[in-house]
This record gives structure tokens, C-alpha cells and sequence, in this order.
């Protein structure tokens, strides 16, 4: 049988793996956001400059418009251990 104290450390070590991945999911998702977001400005801005067409300038819109819904979204409703 282990004792309390060693039942204790395992449980924070475990604890603390939950954590980290975790934090690692929401550095995953904010990376992605952001990407999304820089890639969709991208198109906008290329479109006003002519080098694609104005219909690619919208699917830019809205992939930056997708992000910013994600991102809010997740940060208001996806609770992950701090």
C-alpha cells in the first residue's frame, strides 16, 4: 500500500501533466488563430493592391473574421486548469 504522502506526490504529478498539456492546447490553438488570422489580412491587403481578385480578398475576410470567433470563443468558454 502507498502511503498518503506518496499517494499525494502522485496525484500532483499527475495534476500537473494535466496542466501542461493543457496549457500546450491553448498555445496550439492561439498559434493557429493568429496564423489564420495574419494569412486572411494578407489576402485583404492583396486584393486592395490588385494581385489577386476581390473574391479572394473576401475569402481572406473571412477566414481573419473565423479567427477572431474562435478565439474569442475558446478563451470565453473552453476552461482549461491555469
Amino acid at each position: 500500500m502507498m502511503s498518503n504522502e506518496s499517494q499525494n506526490d502522485e496525484l500532483e504529478k499527475l495534476n500537473n501533466t494535466a496542466i501542461s498539456e493543457a496549457n500546450a492546447k491553448i498555445v496550439r490553438l492561439n498559434q493557429a488563430t493568429w496564423i489564420m488570422w495574419w494569412a486572411g489580412t494578407a489576402l485583404i491587403v492583396l486584393s486592395w493592391i490588385n494581385v489577386v481578385s476581390p473574391a479572394v480578398g473576401w475569402i481572406g475576410f473571412s477566414a481573419a473574421l473565423a479567427s477572431s470567433f474562435v478565439s474569442v470563443i475558446a478563451k470565453k468558454y473552453w476552461r482549461f486548469p491555469q
